[in-house]
Order: structure tokens, then sequence, then C-alpha cells
């Protein structure tokens, strides 16, 4: 429901921009100014993947956590790691 929501607003955002264009475009012809329309489409995430989900860690040693962003389309994508125990 979400993406169909942003589909539809980007759309009546993209119309908006065009009939300003149009009517810019009659200005210009006519010495007059115009503006610009700058659109951005930001497409939330949904959930975050987090691999491996279970692992037994003995004192002292490490391993690599991966984190995927979904849906892999999300504009933001950046994920931040931090711990209970910073020991």
């Amino acid at each position: 429901m979400r993406r169909i929501l942003s589909a539809v607003i980007a759309a009546i955002i993209l119309l908006m921009c065009a009939v300003s264009f149009a009517a810019d475009e009659q200005l210009i012809k006519n010495g007059g100014f115009s503006d610009v329309c700058e659109v951005s489409v930001v497409i939330p995430e949904t959930a975050v993947a987090v691999s491996p989900q279970t692992k037994t860690v003995e004192a002292g040693s490490s391993f690599a956590l991966t984190a995927t962003v979904l849906p892999t389309s999300a504009t933001l994508r950046t994920v931040s790691w931090k711990s209970s125990d910073e020991k």
C-alpha cells in the first residue's frame, strides 16, 4: 500500500511539474521568468535481514555480521552497528 501511495504522489508531483513547465515555456517566449521543479522519491526500507541469525562465539574470538536492507531499492540502505557491551 505504501508503494502504491508513493507512486501516486510521485505521479501527481510530476504532473504538476509538467503543467508548471508548460506555463514556464510560454513565459520564457514572452520574456518572463521560469522556475525548476525538483522531484525526489524516497523508497522506505521495510526490513533488515541479519546473517547469521544465530552464532556461538567463544570469549576473545570474533566473526562478521552481514546486514541486508530490504527492499534492495530502498533509498536509505546504511546500517549502523552498536553493542550493549562495548568491552
